[in-house]
């Protein structure tokens, strides 16, 4: 075996080794993945020119949480995995995630998407930021943002060797429940006081398509203007 052979084995079992580690830490939080050990597969042409490795994990309800979960795989992936092992990898890594009441077909679709605008245009995501989803615009549902959360239900960093993976939870949200934040000197507070709403009202970090606005409340600007204050 030549010495090209002896870096590709070590290349493959670094590769696999974070996967391994990431699924571990992912099953800690959500639960055994339906099927199990296996990723939905993101559109072939997504996967041979960058998303090596990727797709999407499907989490069913289970004893440690209500809901539905699909979360990206190897949008974390070390560049160079063999010399992330040894020296560590100070790169930002992160994982998406949605969650649903329903085993629902659009929250895949709606990651693979991101995964495709993220290598397209080299932005990576963060909490509280906000971005159009046109699958559900064209659904003709209410929420038409997904805004980037850090989740109070489950710890949001991942650790995986040498390399912390932050997981971005995605939530869906409505133009005018949004608008107020996003019009705000500070978006990025004011999304926190929307999240601190939808949790009021028992929605959390779930993506509900079918539900109505918020801001059809009478209330809704008082709290949502109750909850910017607090956070100071």
């Amino acid at each position: 075996m030549d010495g090209g052979d002896d870096h590709e084995d070590a290349d493959n079992a670094a590769f696999m080794r974070y996967c391994s580690e990431r699924r571990a830490a992912l099953r800690g939080i959500f639960g055994i993945e339906d099927p199990e050990g296996q990723i939905v597969l993101p559109p072939t042409d997504l996967a041979i020119s960058c998303w090596f490795g990727g797709g999407i994990y499907r989490f069913p309800p289970s004893a440690t949480g209500a809901h539905w979960h699909y979360v990206t795989e190897a949008l974390s992936q070390p560049e160079d995995p063999v010399t992330a092992l040894e020296e560590g990898d100070p790169t930002y890594g992160f994982e998406l995630v949605i969650s649903t009441q329903t085993n629902a077909r659009w929250a895949p679709n709606a990651l693979v998407a991101l995964a495709r605008y993220h290598y397209a245009s080299g932005r990576s995501f963060f909490p509280y930021e906000a971005i159009r989803a046109s699958m559900l615009s064209d659904s003709g549902s209410q929420l038409t943002f997904l805004m980037s959360v850090a989740p109070r239900h489950y710890e949001p960093v991942i650790q995986l060797p040498n390399k912390a993976c932050t997981l971005v939870h995605m939530v869906a949200v409505a133009d005018d429940e949004i608008a107020p934040a996003l019009e705000s000197a500070d978006p990025e507070k004011g999304m926190k006081a929307l999240y601190a709403v939808l949790c009021d009202h028992g929605i959390g970090a779930c993506s509900i398509p079918e539900r109505p606005s918020l801001a059809s409340l009478p209330s809704f600007l008082d709290e949502w203007r109750t909850h910017v204050a607090a956070l100071g």
